[in-house]
C-alpha cells in the first residue's frame, strides 16, 4: 500500500552544494535512502568509500533509478528516472 506524502523541502539539507543524505528504517530494520520526492532506495553495493543505491522497486517494476552517497553521507549522484509513483510506505520510519 502506497500513500501520497508531503515532505517539506526544508527537511532536505544542502551543505556546500551537496545534498545531505536522508535515511529511513523499514519495518524489517534495514536502513534505506530517501529522496525529496518520496522515493526509497535500498543499498546495492559499496566500492571504496561510496555506497551505491538502487530503487526499492528495481526488481518488482524494473525501475532503473539509482543513487550514490559518499562516506560523509552526502548524495553525490542521482541517476535514472522512476517508472512508478513514490514508494515511501506508512510503516517506514524517517531517521534524520
Amino acid at each position: 500500500k502506497y500513500s501520497k506524502i508531503n515532505i517539506s523541502p526544508f527537511f532536505f539539507k544542502f551543505v556546500l552544494g551537496f545534498e545531505v543524505a536522508n535515511f529511513l528504517q523499514t519495518k524489517k530494520g534495514s536502513t534505506q535512502l530517501l529522496d525529496s520526492d518520496g522515493y526509497v532506495y535500498k543499498r546495492s553495493s559499496n566500492h571504496g568509500l561510496n555506497l551505491y543505491w538502487s530503487c526499492r522497486n528495481k526488481d518488482k517494476q524494473k525501475c532503473l533509478a539509482r543513487a550514490i552517497t559518499d562516506q560523509n553521507n552526502f548524495v553525490t549522484a542521482w541517476k535514472g528516472v522512476h517508472n512508478h509513483p513514490p514508494n515511501l510506505q506508512d510503516c517506514d520510519i524517517i531517521l534524520n
